[in-house]
């Protein structure tokens, strides 16, 4: 392309599933100290969190509010200096180590690691003393329902070992799509549901890009890049969530491990899908400069200044840079991942009972998803979508896109955790309860612009486009997290990843591909988009190719413990 360099790439390791997964990195958190002072009174719990995207000033209004709360009984609440590198291995060693802390508010932890690993048990078990109790209201009273009944729906496999409880969640994150919206109105464009509608946005952005310097794509490519965060939605929303999860577990529907036959879900359709997406997405010629090589911060930079339209990320980001670019913030919204256009052909089109053509297929997908984002019944959105494109459905199709469009990646971290060795796991225990209130988590939106488990219809930032958007998705009532975790099986194996390649990110691999060309004077878009087809289907090959040989030489294998 004219104008833009070519950087080399060096391997980079897959970071998918990390602590910068869904609970981002960097962050606000302007009320932290740099207190570190341990504090041995009986009364006073002490607590650390993790300086990430949702930020640290909810854990000092939340400490505030329950020594309010406790106030008779003297209860306090000592908050250690926020660390960025408060993840799953420090705190193991932390524990262990008997740093005198009380309660971490942490992130990607591993339940059972952190009570059959090398430290020996760390974290104390939460069954009885949280997870079955009730939650506590801010006058000192408890909710009508156990965190348990509340949190019904809500998956966390991270923190549950052996059926019992040893972490809990204190945010709700997923990923999708954040908009500028204001540049995406420059071009008389509206957002876009399905992914042929994502791209059609593409190529009416790049014609005019040489002029206006605004690209439809940007990303990082390092290791805090987040393309599963459209992706893994992707793959479930043509496959459909059962198929999703034998992707992610290597088991079967039927509860069986895949043992040698798990290499064979790198073929599944919804994968060539997703991938051929993704090629177009992160396809080196539609990025704005400097995408190859810039990290993530300055790609979420690119965003909300409006250089760039589209960026794969999640409901933190607009935490991350509420402060940075506060001018822009009204600038910017978040969307679901567009649904996959080939869901319409295969539900609507040639090869199914409608025998409609790819133009009608898309209308008829397109409609049903707009009365699907407001929250209509299925029996309405049968109605209004046969009338508005004069086609007669079955209502078990309308069912299934319905239920496709709700499918949100979601990975809900079980961050809180008390420590074994605390001498004050009784106040502490009081402590993660009040956490658990639906108060607190009202608490949680308004400090960090985020939703929280205990509390999911909590909005106090009603004024910022980007959370009413995040909002209105969490609380739709067609709503599924996908649990993008590798099952125990899975990690025995070896692979937890997204896709089998080690020591390189697949974004990269599309990056380098390079695949479109432009007219050096407008940068028309190629149409034809067969390219990025052929590429996905090479690739879903290669994953295959890749994944069988590793299960045949033994490099995958289950060790027995």
């Amino acid at each position: 392309m004219m104008g833009k360099s070519i950087f080399k790439m060096l391997a980079v390791t897959m970071a998918m599933a990390t602590a910068c997964s869904l609970g981002a990195c960097g962050g606000n958190g302007s009320s932290e100290s740099g207190n570190n002072q341990i504090v041995t009174s009986e009364n006073t719990l002490n607590v650390r969190i993790r300086k990430a995207g949702y930020g640290t000033d909810y854990i000092y209004a939340l400490a505030e509010q329950f020594e309010k709360t406790f106030a008779s009984e003297g209860y306090k609440v000592n908050i250690l200096a926020p660390r960025e590198d408060l993840v799953s291995t420090n705190v193991y060693r932390d524990i262990y180590s008997k740093s005198g802390i009380d309660v971490y508010f942490t992130s990607d932890i591993d339940a059972e690691a952190a009570v059959t690993g090398d430290y020996g048990q760390v974290f104390s078990d939460l069954t009885e003393s949280v997870w079955n109790q009730k939650p506590i209201k801010f006058d000192g009273t408890e909710e009508s329902l156990t965190v348990e009944q509340k949190m019904e729906g809500v998956t966390f496999p991270d923190g549950v070992y052996n059926s019992k409880i040893y972490g809990l969640p204190y945010v709700y994150g997923f990923g999708g799509l954040v908009v500028n919206k204001k540049a995406l109105d420059s071009y008389n464009l509206e957002l876009p549901r399905t992914t042929n509608e994502l791209f059609a946005c593409a190529e009416t952005i790049m014609e005019h890009a040489l002029d206006t310097g605004v690209f439809p794509f940007t990303y990082s490519l390092s290791g805090n890049n987040y393309p599963s965060s459209v992706t893994n939605t992707w793959i479930a929303q043509y496959d459909g969530k059962e198929k999703f999860d034998e992707y992610y577990s290597f088991v079967n529907s039927d509860g069986s491990n895949m043992e040698n036959d798990c290499y064979k879900v790198f073929a599944y359709d919804g994968v060539v899908e997703a991938l051929e997406s993704l090629y177009h997405t992160f396809d080196y010629n539609m990025a704005a400069y400097g995408s190859g090589s810039q990290d993530f911060t300055t790609a979420q930079g690119q965003i909300m200044k409006g250089t760039a339209v589209f960026y794969s990320c999640g409901n933190w980001f607009i935490n991350e840079e509420y402060e940075r670019y506060n001018r822009f913030v009204n600038d910017v919204t978040f969307i679901n991942a567009p649904v996959v256009s080939s869901l319409g052909t295969k539900l609507f089109g040639a090869d199914s009972v409608y025998k409609l053509d790819d133009a009608k297929c898309e209308s008829v997908l397109t409609t049903i998803i707009k009365y699907v984002d407001q929250q209509k019944t299925v029996a309405e959105i049968e109605s209004l979508t046969e009338s508005e494109c004069a086609v007669s459905l079955e209502t078990k199709d309308v069912e299934t896109v319905c239920q496709r469009r709700g499918y949100i990646n979601g990975r809900v971290n079980a961050g809180m955790v008390i420590a074994e060795n605390s001498p004050k796991k009784d106040l502490a225990a009081t402590f993660l309860r009040f956490c658990c209130s639906t108060e607190a988590g009202a608490l949680f939106a308004e400090k960090s612009r985020g939703i929280s488990p205990y509390a999911m219809d909590a909005n106090a930032n009603d004024n910022i486009p980007f959370v009413n958007s995040v909002n209105d998705i969490a609380s739709n009532p067609y709503k599924t997290q996908l649990v993008a975790e590798a099952s125990a099986y899975r990690k025995a194996m070896g692979i937890t990843g997204l896709f089998p390649y080690m020591g390189e990110i697949f974004a990269t691999k599309i990056y380098e591909a390079q695949l479109t060309k432009y007219d050096d004077k407008t940068l028309k878009a190629v149409k034809d988009n067969s390219i990025y087809r052929t590429a996905a289907e090479k690739m879903s090959q290669d994953m295959y190719k890749d994944a069988k040989t590793k299960v045949e030489t033994g490099v995958w294998k289950v060790i027995q413990k």
